[in-house]
């Protein structure tokens, strides 16, 4: 079935003030803690269970290099960017995790740390992936060259509704919508009739910015404001022909 979402952009109060906390935490540079732990990456897991209806799941990378000390002059393509040992405990906890539901299909981006982390997933599940290239994260132009700041600002500008903002030498979100919601939107009509569990695993900042323009009650501001952790799950189902969110990383979606 062609899921159609009807609403309309919401736009909440004060999101430019949001696109700091969202980047750190949905798509740029975090530290990695010298004390972190599987137990530490499994404790920010929800607990998903199989239920007798279609449900989709977005899912956001386990912790990589690029979230520890990118390199300067390294771009973000290609084989770049692995798993950290964390990344890769937190990944195999993330599978555990899924354990118990009924897996349809898994998409992955088509980055290193997309693909190792999705794996996980497959070898628990014994489901093959699909590469995703539509689903890639978004990009902010010249990694050696970026102003942090000017991407708060951006994103904080498609919180406020300017989907045309970008970087320099970098995506707009209409840029990232065209290539995101038709990859997607595809999958999810080869599933949707199957009371199983379809399975998207991207990345921070374009799921942040493409979500809401998904599901039908999902606003900008709040997918901004709740940055994605490291293996952070969305979860959705489809209720009266319209895709809508069920939880954002264990919150109630607005």
């Amino acid at each position: 079935m062609t899921v159609v979402n009807r609403r309309k952009l919401v736009i909440g109060a004060g999101a430019s003030g949001v696109a700091a906390l969202a980047l750190r935490n949905a798509s740029a540079q975090t530290p990695a803690s010298p004390a972190a732990s599987p137990v530490a990456g499994e404790a920010l897991l929800p607990v998903v269970e199989a239920t007798d209806q279609f449900n989709v799941l977005f899912i956001r990378h386990a912790e990589s290099e690029v979230n520890v000390a990118p390199i300067p002059g390294v771009a973000d393509d290609g084989v770049t960017y692995p798993l950290t040992l964390l990344g890769t405990q937190q990944a195999n906890a993330l599978a555990g995790t899924l354990g118990n539901i009924p897996v349809s299909a898994i998409y992955t981006s088509t980055r290193t740390r997309c693909v190792q982390t999705a794996t996980a997933i497959s070898l628990s599940h014994v489901v093959p992936l699909t590469l995703a290239p539509g689903i890639v994260e978004t990009n902010f132009g010249d990694m050696s060259k970026l102003d942090i700041e000017k991407v708060y600002a951006t994103m904080g500008a498609w919180a406020e509704g300017d989907l045309d903002a970008h970087t320099e030498g970098g995506e707009s979100l209409n840029d990232q919508l065209k290539r995101f919601l038709p990859e997607v939107q595809a999958a999810i009509d080869t599933y949707s009739d199957r009371p199983e569990t379809l399975v998207f695993v991207a990345h921070g900042a374009v799921l942040a910015g493409c979500l809401p323009h998904l599901f039908t009650n999902l606003s900008p501001a709040f997918a901004f404001a709740n940055g994605l952790h490291n293996t952070g799950i969305v979860s959705g189902t489809i209720r009266d022909g319209e895709l809508v969110c069920t939880a954002w990383q264990g919150l109630a979606p607005q």
